[in-house]
């Protein structure tokens, strides 16, 4: 049980947590007036977050009742949900079409002052126009930004933790941070353009407590998930998620910006796919349909001067199937007499399920098994009701993510805002998103080559900013029962043509680590087949870890992204670390393997192909060291299959002690040979069951295996001599 009270202070309700204070007060402000509090009870009772004990208020405003507000406190899951019930229809609110101009904050919380680390919300005005939503960190509540607005918000002191978000009418429901009698607020608003919020409406959020504060965004993600009605999918749930992509958007060899894919192109591409054995598992295909530009499409149709015949001829004859990009829609498009549209000046909106139904069946007939739906801030900022209602996003968002989950076709959500990601808390359709910017935008040389008119839209990003948002975003993501996606990548240090890729090293490893898509995007002939072998078996299937990298808090506020993911083969756990320097200088560093619950564990050095005596060592700016963190069992540290970035994929091994020594089953595809790696101070005997042992030798405490299966289930004894 954990350590929650509430108290009545100067400014309202206060929270203790642990003894401590973590909100000095609770405040509602309609109109920018602050609302009087009057408190009229205890509460207590059950629902679906469990038992709850805590307090009722009344904001009233010229004697008048505004808000009903009930504080619920939720002792087994270290949590508390503010829920604030409209009494009367409010109308007449709006003010300045921004998020963050709202016309009503419930609640404001005075905090104590913390370290912090937000998500941006990605728009702020009208037009669908800036930013992919991305992390922010900083030491004291003063800096918060005041002109942007996020969510979650997580806050840490000591050894104690706070993460607060939203929790109802999430697609314009962001918090801020805003300035009241010279202390720092947050504010938890909804959209300045919102005119009226009827009777009856509840807006909901949520604060939930903990100790490491990544590990308690994990927990606010589980409680947002469980009032969703959703759970996280697993890592074999999709093709999507399991099998290797061959994607064509920004920053692919075939894009539209340079190369456009058609008929011939996928065609070429699976006959030299199958001709190398290079095992790809579906075609991301971007801009595939008829558009206006960009963002705005008018017919969701293949486009004949690009595919005459359609998709699903396509991957019929090439045996890959499709996962489908979509965007927004122009105001003039193909559908606008059958269907009802919700409309601006130049984009328009679905505002029937139908659509979304009768699409989905469309798309399945071109060959999808899945859709990537783009544009989701551009949409929300070119259609005003997607702003000015409180319900008409969500409610877009629902009928959509639901249609295509009820035909099979889960989604990847791109270019969204925070508010979009947090709703995909309540689609269980919703499998994966974007985890930030287009790769192309890292590309320097694929920038160079643009036209002066088209790159002048794009900005060079640098890839410290690449290596901070991945991480964090990608944790985020996880916690709202999302893998992320880090994008398509170049694979090829020497690709031709402008198209290297001088990192495809840490690139690849950072979507090892992601557990979630993977896409590359070479031209054909280019794929550098040693990257892609690390990320996956011989048959296309990932090699992942069971879930996405968490990173480590202290070291993010010492200039350092470090992150682990981790394999549990129970009782035993295995740590897979990335430590990167996101300074502009050289950077120094020294991790405790016990801060990861590793400690005595065996470290190997994975870059540098030897056992190390600890997680330490020097890094030049954007540099990092990869690092396997192996328990020890009979004396012996098993690394795994040391030709896979992730050496214990999930699902692909177990571990029992013998009755001498160690049993490692593997069960992987037949062909081909793997690296086995092994660590004992001792002389080690090694044999094999249902595989052929090709080599085995010693360099001090490390043992190497070579081994080619010969059936799908194999095994390794290690017995100590």
């Amino acid at each position: 049980m954990c350590e929650l009270d509430l108290r009545t202070g100067p400014d309202g309700v206060a929270v203790l947590y642990g003894g401590e204070v973590w909100v000095r007060g609770m405040r509602m402000r309609l109109g920018g007036d602050l609302l009087e509090i009057f408190e009229h009870g205890e509460i207590s009772g059950q629902d679906r977050l469990g038992g709850f004990t805590g307090r009722a208020l009344t904001c009233v405003r010229d004697r008048e009742p505004i808000i009903e507000l009930s504080v619920k406190l939720y002792p087994a899951r270290a949590a508390l949900l503010v829920e604030a019930l409209v009494v009367e229809e409010l109308t007449g609110l709006a003010g300045e079409d921004s998020f963050l101009a709202s016309p009503l904050d419930v609640p404001l919380l005075f905090l104590r002052e913390a370290d912090y680390l937000l998500f941006t919300w990605g728009m702020v005005g009208p037009g669908g126009k800036g930013e992919w939503p991305h992390p922010v960190h900083g030491n004291t509540l003063e800096n918060l930004p005041p002109d942007r607005p996020f969510a979650p918000l997580v806050l840490a002191a000591g050894r104690r933790s706070l993460a607060i978000s939203p929790a109802s009418h999430l697609p314009v429901s962001p918090l801020r941070a805003v300035k009241l009698g010279g202390n720092t607020a947050i504010a938890r608003g909804i959209h300045g353009a919102i005119d009226r919020l009827p009777r009856g409406s509840v807006l909901r959020t949520l604060l939930v407590f903990g100790g490491d504060p990544l590990a308690t965004l994990h927990s606010l993600g589980d409680i947002l998930l469980s009032l969703g009605g959703k759970g996280r999918p697993r890592p074999t749930d999709h093709p999507v998620l399991s099998r290797l992509g061959y994607w064509t958007d920004y920053g692919a060899y075939y894009s539209d910006l340079f190369h456009p894919a058609d008929e011939q192109t996928l065609l070429e591409l699976g006959r030299h796919f199958r001709s190398r054995k290079l095992p790809v598992g579906y075609f991301g295909l971007d801009l595939w349909y008829e558009y206006e530009r960009a963002g705005l499409a008018t017919a969701y149709r293949p486009d004949p001067g690009k595919f005459p015949r359609g998709l699903g001829p396509i991957a019929h004859q090439t045996g890959i199937p499709m996962f489908l990009h979509l965007s927004g829609f122009a105001r003039e498009n193909v559908y606008r007499d059958r269907y009802r549209f919700l409309e601006g000046e130049e984009a328009a909106c679905p505002a029937e399920p139908r659509f979304y139904r009768d699409l989905a069946r469309e798309l399945k007939g071109q060959g999808a098994i899945g859709v990537w739906h783009d544009h989701l801030r551009n949409q929300q900022g070119r259609v005003p009701v997607l702003r000015a209602s409180l319900t008409a996003a969500e409610d877009w968002f629902a009928a959509m993510t639901s249609a295509f989950e009820e035909a099979g076709l889960p989604l990847l959500l791109s270019v969204p805002t925070m508010g979009f990601l947090l709703a995909a808390t309540q689609a269980p359709g919703v499998i994966a998103a974007r985890s930030g910017e287009d790769y192309l935008v890292r590309q320097e040389q694929q920038l160079a080559m643009l036209p002066p008119k088209v790159r002048k839209k794009y900005e060079l990003v640098p890839y410290r900013e690449f290596i901070r948002g991945r991480f964090l975003m990608g944790w985020l993501l996880w916690a709202l029962g999302m893998y992320p996606f880090h994008d398509v990548f170049i694979t090829n240090a020497s690709h031709p043509e402008g198209f290297c890729e001088p990192r495809a090293r840490d690139e690849a490893l950072m979507r090892a680590l992601s557990c979630g898509p993977v896409g590359i995007g070479d031209k054909l002939g280019c794929v550098d087949r040693g990257i892609v072998e690390r990320l996956c078996f011989s048959d296309g299937t990932l090699a992942k870890p069971d879930r996405p990298a968490q990173p480590l808090w202290r070291p993010l506020f010492q200039g350092l992204l470090a992150a682990a993911a981790e394999t549990t083969l129970e009782p035993w756990t295995w740590r897979f670390l990335a430590v990167y320097n996101i300074t502009e200088g050289e950077q120094a560093y020294s991790l405790d393997p016990a801060d990861l619950g590793a400690e005595g564990a065996v470290v190997y050095d994975y870059f540098r192909r030897r056992l190390a005596s600890g997680v330490a060592g020097g890094l030049p700016p954007e540099g990092g060291d990869y690092f396997i963190l192996a328990p020890l069992v009979e004396g012996i540290a098993l690394l795994g299959l040391l030709d896979k970035y992730i050496t214990l994929p999930a699902g692909r091994c177990r571990l029992e002690r013998g009755p001498e020594g160690l049993l490692v089953m593997f069960s992987t595809p037949p062909g081909g040979e793997h690296l086995v790696g092994a660590v004992s101070e001792a002389g080690l005997a090694v044999e094999a069951q249902g595989a052929e042992l090709r080599g085995v030798w010693r360099e001090g405490a490390l043992h190497l295996i070579r081994v080619r299966p010969q059936s799908p289930r194999w095994r390794l004894s290690f017995r100590t001599r």
